[in-house]
């Protein structure tokens, strides 16, 4: 997949979304293909205003909408990469920017150092951290992404560093404060349960 001479030639952009598409396993971020269609849509369009970059999409086995990446990409005139069989560190390192939909493997990336960007639809709840901040950047349209891509391909020490705060923000906290966070959120559940 990402050989060296290729890798002189085409940078690349890789996609990643959740597998959740059964409402039966966690109906609060699952994917409907319509949804899916629509966010294969925004990622075609937006990247082929890029042709210096090459799209490699993640799939995972077993996933029932496995075939919807390359379909879409037909029906779009859009050649991408399609892969399921990869360790995410080499997916992940090999990506000069990451597009994702509804997945923690941005926070993977995000520890890797990589800009992330995240297609977001605004009846979406966020989850699992995965909310706006400087550190992943949230688009609802392609016009949205395109100009997030422009921003993301030059890099700076302000983005490592707003990476790191995002980071450090949603994943841990070295403040000494967190036995008082674990009592609030105690106490929180307490007070909820009694109502």
């Amino acid at each position: 997949m990402f050989n060296k001479e290729e890798r002189c030639l085409k940078k690349k952009i890789v996609f990643i979304t959740s597998c959740s598409n059964s409402h039966n396993a966690l109906p609060e971020i699952a994917i409907s293909k319509k949804k899916m269609k629509k966010t294969y849509k925004i990622l075609y369009s937006a990247l082929k205003k890029f042709p210096e970059y090459k799209l490699v999409v993640k799939g995972r086995k077993g996933w029932e909408m496995n075939n919807l990446p390359k379909l879409m990409a037909g029906q779009e005139n859009y050649e991408i990469e399609f892969i399921k069989d990869i360790s995410p560190i080499k997916l992940l390192s090999n990506a000069e920017i990451v597009i994702i939909h509804v997945t923690t493997m941005a926070l993977d990336a995000l520890c890797l150092d990589k800009p992330v960007i995240s297609i977001w639809f605004k009846d979406m709840d966020y989850f699992a951290g995965l909310e706006k901040g400087k550190g992943l950047k949230t688009v609802y349209n392609s016009k949205q992404l395109e100009n997030a891509i422009r921003k993301c391909k030059i890099q700076t020490k302000e983005n490592t560093m707003e990476r790191k705060k995002y980071l450090e923000k949603e994943l841990f906290k070295l403040d000494g404060k967190s036995s008082e966070r674990i009592a609030n959120f105690i106490n929180k559940l307490i007070k909820e349960k009694r109502k």
